[in-house]
């Protein structure tokens, strides 16, 4: 589950001194990840957090892919805010891999989303108030659709698609392949373990690719007007 949070942000005196129109990329996204405690997976507080924060971590990665091609549209004109959005992820489910669920559930909520547009003449700075004329999805596309699949490998031969947080604890080693829907462009992490051999990666990406495209084509639903969409205040 995911839900966005957006909160207008005044670019540091620096930024406006230098002339630099945007801020840097980084600064658009946040990912926060909470893990719901329950019977499917008990650990301690510490081992808790570490697991947020390793997920808080990938995803946010992952979704700097897409922030380039939409970080305008957070910009408001003719002024020195911008919106920065953080996604809220809750897991509440551990059957499959929470990297690739957790990005999917912030791909749905982003192609979901609606912008307020701000009369920036309105803006009163130390109530942080404002005027808004009227509501704009993001100018996302099929293009920006990042999709991940996670395998692991297990006892050097075995690959294993959409392992759970047991599963990789127990795999040899744990990668990430990322398609951009409807084309031949992936991304490759590999988060810990053994070395994986280039003909298993060159196997599994024909597989995701395939995967991708079928999954784009769902995703690509929400870009419908008639999707119920979700409003930043």
């Amino acid at each position: 589950m995911c839900f966005i949070e957006g909160a207008l942000t005044k670019k540091s005196l620096e930024s406006v001194k230098s002339s630099v129109k945007l801020p840097e990329k980084d600064q658009y996204f946040d990912v926060e990840v909470t893990l719901d405690k329950n019977e499917e997976y008990e650990t301690s507080r510490r081992e808790k957090m570490i697991r947020e924060n390793y997920l808080s971590t990938w995803l946010l990665k992952i979704l700097k892919r897409i922030v380039p091609n939409i970080k305008e549209e957070l910009v408001v004109p003719n002024s020195h805010y911008y919106w920065k959005l953080v996604a809220n992820v809750k897991v509440m489910s551990f059957q499959g891999n929470m990297i690739d669920s957790s990005f999917y559930s912030i791909l749905a909520a982003l192609m979901t989303l609606r912008i307020p547009q701000i009369n920036a003449e309105t803006i009163k700075e130390k109530a942080l108030e404002y005027e808004i004329l009227s509501y704009k999805r993001l100018n996302l596309t099929d293009k920006d659709l990042y999709i991940p699949f996670t395998f692991k490998i297990l006892d050097s031969q075995y690959i294993l698609l959409d392992p759970n947080h047991e599963e990789e604890d127990l795999s040899d080693a744990v990668f990430t392949i990322i398609v951009q829907a409807g084309t031949n462009q992936f991304l490759l992490y590999k988060h810990n373990g053994q070395l994986v051999h280039p003909e298993t990666i060159k196997a599994k990406v024909s597989l995701c690719t395939k995967l991708a495209e079928d999954m784009g084509f769902q995703f690509s639903n929400l870009l419908k007007d008639d999707v119920t969409t979700c409003h930043l205040n």
